[in-house]
Parts: structure tokens; sequence; C-alpha cells
């Protein structure tokens, strides 16, 4: 079971002849690890990976319309949202950030106190 859905934009690869870097090896290393959706997702990413949170992505392109339900979710129809597993919503990146730490946070020490217990 997925610990919620964010709402991101679709996967874009920028072309690195567009910008002017002198390490072109590097810079695709980069592009390969961490170009996914746009800057305001990566982190959210980040921490739900590092957090070991199952996180479903859905591709949202807001600039060619959303749906009414999207606007429900978020009223301004910006990406990212985040909608969790218990319907709870957020729509700013470091809100979601926080709280998937939050969340994984209580999920290990409800674990630790069960290992207590144990004892």
């Amino acid at each position: 079971m997925a610990f919620g859905k964010l709402y991101s934009y679709a996967v874009c690869l920028l072309h690195p002849t567009s910008l002017d870097c002198t390490c072109f090896s590097y810079w695709q290393s980069l592009t390969q690890t961490f170009i996914q959706g746009n800057p305001r997702t990566t982190a959210i990413r980040a921490v739900a990976k590092a957090n070991k949170l199952d996180l479903e992505i859905d591709e949202t392109e807001p600039a060619k319309g959303v749906s009414q339900e999207y606007l429900k979710i978020n009223p301004l129809g910006k990406v990212p949202s985040f909608v969790g597993a218990d319907g709870y919503q957020l729509t700013e990146c470091i809100a979601i950030a926080i709280y998937s730490t939050y969340c994984s946070v209580i999920v290990y020490l409800k674990l630790f106190i069960l290992v207590l217990a144990a004892q």
C-alpha cells in the first residue's frame, strides 16, 4: 500500500547542449539521478526514498488544464500536491516533505516502543 499520492510534473530530462556545461559526463550523471519532475518535487521524492516510504507519483501538467477533481485537492491547480493514504491533503513542497518525515518518525517510534515492550 502506498504512503500517498504525489501529483507532480511529468519526468523531463534537460538537454545538456542547452546549458553552458563544461563537464558533460558529470552533467549526464546528475541528469539521470536528480532531474525528475520539477525541483519542487525532487526534495519530496528524496525524503520519501530516505524514509523508505512508498510514494505513488501521478504526473500532472497544470498548463494543459486540470480536472475538477484535482481542483478539489489544490484549488490553485498547481503542483506539487499530496494526498495521503488516509485522505490527508497538502499542497506545498516543504509541508509535504516535513509531513513525510514526521510520519516516518512516528512509525519508527511505534516500532521502538514495541521492541521495548517485548523485552
